[in-house]
């Protein structure tokens, strides 16, 4: 907050304080918060990335191998003189 939104605050009676004093936490409990929402930060903006990236791929799922019956066959020649004539 700014300096002076906090001294107009404070001049209409407002006491300004931070969340730590505010809900009474020991600095361990403000400290875990804080590991917490850092980490909340990280996976949010992880899964962001991973998203971001699948969607730019053209394989949907990148990470799994495809079976035999998806793997596409070449389609097999035979040689003119291998048919057989009567």
């Amino acid at each position: 907050m700014d300096e002076v939104k906090e001294r107009r605050l404070k001049e209409k009676g407002w006491k300004v304080s931070t969340v730590s004093e505010f809900l009474a936490l020991t600095p361990e409990e403000s400290a875990l918060i804080e590991i917490k929402l850092t980490l909340s930060r990280h996976l949010k903006e992880r899964r962001h990335y991973r998203r971001r990236n699948r969607t730019r791929s053209s394989d949907p799922h990148p990470h799994r191998t495809k079976s035999i019956s998806q793997t596409p066959q070449r389609p097999t020649r035979r040689h003119p003189r291998s048919t057989s004539h009567q």
